[in-house]
């Protein structure tokens, strides 16, 4: 009997416990960079909740805001987001937090095809699993936008469009990859 209720007690410390203290942790901290008691706090909740997605999300968006931004930050970043897209497979926005570590990288450090390629597929990986949020096909317009690509601005643009047709920033997307295209199909 003893073992039974050590064993539940330690369920329920590992069941209940454990998330309420990783969430008291993190209550009122920002997003993106946080300062060294942020750290801190933030380290705590993830050693006492491992799994839940939004604590690695949190981790990948401080090491990508942070100074000394370098390739070792950013194969650190890219693995924390990697790992809340893992706990959370179906959640477009963990997939919108590996896209933005991609773009940061490209924009950043890397101005390669690989590194854009990774950041539009993310993209489209998190806008096929938010069938009703045009932000993923808007945050990826722009992104392309700034990466050179007006084409695929556009196409990007216009699936926003498909999804919410009235969607003022997904009109202006559109117009702005028009004017970047500059091609007769593109002024008309």
């Amino acid at each position: 009997r003893a073992a039974a209720a050590a064993s539940l007690a330690l369920l329920f410390v590992i069941g209940d416990v454990a998330p309420y203290l990783a969430w008291r942790a993190v209550q009122g901290l920002p997003r993106g960079r946080l300062a060294d008691a942020g750290k801190e706090r933030l380290a705590a909740a993830i050693s006492w909740n491992p799994l839940h997605p939004d604590l690695w999300l949190r981790r990948a968006e401080d090491l990508a805001s942070g100074p000394g931004w370098s390739p070792p930050v950013y194969a650190g970043a890219r693995e924390a987001a990697e790992r809340a897209v893992v706990l959370a497979p179906a959640d477009a926005r963990y997939r919108v937090g590996v896209a933005r570590v991609e773009a940061l990288a490209f924009t950043t450090l890397f101005r390669d095809e690989a590194t854009r390629a990774r950041a539009s597929a993310r993209y489209d990986e998190a806008g096929e699993r938010a069938h009703h949020d045009p932000y993923p096909w808007l945050e990826k317009g722009g992104f392309l936008l700034d990466a050179g690509d007006p084409g695929g601005a556009r196409r990007a643009a216009e699936q926003a469009l498909r999804i919410e047709p009235e969607a003022v920033p997904a009109r202006l997307l559109l117009a702005e990859a028009a004017l970047a295209e500059d091609t007769p199909a593109a002024r008309r």
